[in-house]
């Protein structure tokens, strides 16, 4: 091969991996925007999502329970050992591929009730919280950009509605009687 076709190879990959590179940051683009909308939804700041643990320790706070994060980020922590181990032997230690295989079926799991409960805290059904998390992309722009409210996690402190704004209704007040007063006065402000 002559340096010209070498040349023409190395420039073509360099294309390659920048069209992938585009691609990953528009994938990661549109989840930040994602979480971001679903986040103020839920009456979480929406900044919270550019900061990457944060992101997703206010993800399990909305969706489940903020302490199961500590436990998926050690299982994650844990399944990167692994890994690590076993690309550092030279002989596969078939110990350490179990384990890190093991690890990696429980995060998936772990995921995957984690955008169950997140469907069903938007009022959806296990089959949309399976949707999230083989298609993530689609269907968090579904939650974020829908007309789907966030139905509350009173067990983590976050509620919907008029929960949020500490507004009292008294639950015996008949709504149906039209009881509604009028000023007497145009001037009257109510």
């Amino acid at each position: 091969m002559s340096d010209y076709g070498l040349v023409t190879l190395m420039g073509g990959l360099l294309i390659v991996m920048i069209i992938f590179l585009i691609f990953l940051l528009a994938l990661l683009a549109i989840e930040i925007f994602a979480r971001w909308k679903i986040f103020e939804k839920a009456g979480i700041p929406g900044w919270s999502a550019l900061i990457p643990f944060y992101s997703d320790y206010c993800m399990f706070k909305l969706a489940w329970k903020k302490d199961y994060f500590w436990l998926f980020l050690i299982i994650e922590i844990l399944t990167i050992v692994c890994e690590f181990i076993k690309r550092l032997r030279i002989q596969g230690d078939n110990i350490t591929s179990t384990v890190g295989a093991g690890l990696s079926l429980v995060l998936f799991i772990f995921t995957l009730f984690l955008y169950i409960n997140l469907a069903r805290k938007f009022g959806h059904g296990i089959a949309f919280g399976v949707g999230t998390k083989i298609f993530p992309y689609i269907f968090l722009m579904i939650l974020a950009l829908g007309d789907d409210r966030y139905l509350g996690n009173p067990e983590e402190g976050l509620y919907t509605g008029m929960e949020n704004h500490n507004v009292y209704i008294d639950p015996d007040y008949d709504f149906s009687a039209n009881n509604f007063q009028q000023p007497e006065d145009d001037n009257h402000i109510i």
